[in-house]
């Protein structure tokens, strides 16, 4: 069907500028992520926090599952498309690899609670989680603004999947913040279950959004 809006003076000009504005959110997003996986490994192994490390490893997936649908909306041209069978698969493995760290943290989180494993302090976790809060905070509302403006729902859903990382920043800051004032390992240890927790729900929420 016609649309009678881009016969208004200055729509397709308005509706290229919050495209560019969508395409730099998206770019955003994917070196945020990159610098919090980075980041969080680095800590995380250094002090030996697998809360940092899930934290880290997170990033990575979100990367896939951004990048995928940011191609799908610089190849859209109304509120929804039916997914590429490409996109599909790779949404679909963003998924699994979701599941699969999600049991593996659970499973390592729980025995480290009986092993004693033990983590050095650091502020290092408190400041990724902070900076992490801050920047999803900045970008899904700038996702949202935008997905309004174009009327997008793969910009809104992905505003939302990003919502969902603010649980794991969170766990991240209150985990780390509690090993640091009492030198109790196990609080490490919870939050990496507690992180795993929240990974589930991310790939469930795949499955679920695109019905594969």
């Amino acid at each position: 069907m016609d649309d009678k809006r881009q016969y208004i003076p200055g729509y397709a000009q308005r509706k290229e500028e919050q495209f560019e504005s969508a395409n730099k959110l998206f770019i955003g997003t994917i070196i945020f992520n990159l610098a919090r996986g980075l980041l969080s490994l680095s800590f995380g192994f250094i002090t030996s926090s697998l809360t940092l490390i899930g934290f880290g490893v997170e990033a990575f997936i979100e990367m896939i599952y951004s990048a995928v649908i940011w191609n799908m909306v610089q190849r859209s041209t109304d509120s929804y498309i039916e997914p590429l069978d490409s996109e599909k698969q790779a949404l679909k493995t963003a998924g699994v690899i979701y599941y699969i760290i999600a049991v593996v943290l659970a499973i390592i989180g729980i025995v480290n609670i009986f092993r004693g494993h033990i983590v050095d302090k650091s502020l290092g976790g408190i400041g990724i989680a902070v900076f992490s809060a801050l920047l999803i905070y900045v970008l899904s509302d700038g996702k949202i603004k935008i997905a309004k403006k174009l009327n997008s729902a793969f910009i809104f859903d992905d505003a939302e999947f990003m919502n969902i990382t603010m649980y794991l920043a969170g766990i991240l800051f209150i985990s780390s913040l509690c090993h640091l004032l009492t030198g109790i390992n196990i609080f490490d240890s919870v939050g990496t279950i507690l992180i795993g927790f929240v990974i589930f729900i991310k790939g469930k929420n795949i499955f679920k959004t695109f019905k594969i």
